[in-house]
């Protein structure tokens, strides 16, 4: 990565701790995931949570991508920012497995097109607030196809009524 780069990088990572921070208390959980092919790839979810029972969650969340290069999809930065549905399964103390189905806004030479995401994977409870993630995601607008194998590290808040 470049100096200049780089430092774009830092500024815009600064940008989203901040709106974190300032976000934190309207969501649930909060993810930060990065790309298996380039970890400069990040991209920062929340989740708000609807309906529990038992040992399914539902809910909606967003997500917003930074912008990548990726030369085998487009020859210029694009990113893919979503707003879905989500369904949570728990099937063992601490696994759970996930379903996201939702839309999309397609980003790239300064056009959008609308688009859908599905994403699916697994998760893995660290703690009472803290999971790991990985999943296959992907996105779709006209033409355009994007897949990712994704890492994530989630924050999840508990509401002062939760036990």
């Amino acid at each position: 990565m470049k100096k200049g780069s780089y430092l774009l990088h830092i500024h815009n990572t600064k940008k989203i701790i901040l709106l974190t921070l300032l976000l934190s208390p309207l969501f649930n959980q909060i993810r930060l995931s990065f790309d298996h092919a380039d970890l400069s790839n990040s991209s920062i979810s929340f989740d708000q949570v609807l309906h529990k029972q038992d040992n399914v969650k539902l809910g909606v969340g967003t997500e917003y991508m930074s912008q990548r290069l990726d030369k085998g999809f487009i020859e210029n930065k694009f990113s893919f920012n979503s707003m879905y549905m989500f369904m949570r399964f728990a099937y063992e103390k601490k696994w759970s497995s996930y379903l996201r189905i939702g839309i999309n806004s397609f980003s790239y030479d300064n056009d959008n097109l609308n688009g859908m995401m599905i994403g699916f994977g697994a998760s893995y409870k660290l703690n009472d607030n803290w999971y790991i993630n990985s999943g296959y995601h992907l996105y779709s607008a006209k033409e355009y196809n994007y897949s990712s194998v994704v890492y994530s590290i989630s924050r999840y808040f508990k509401a002062s009524d939760e036990d």
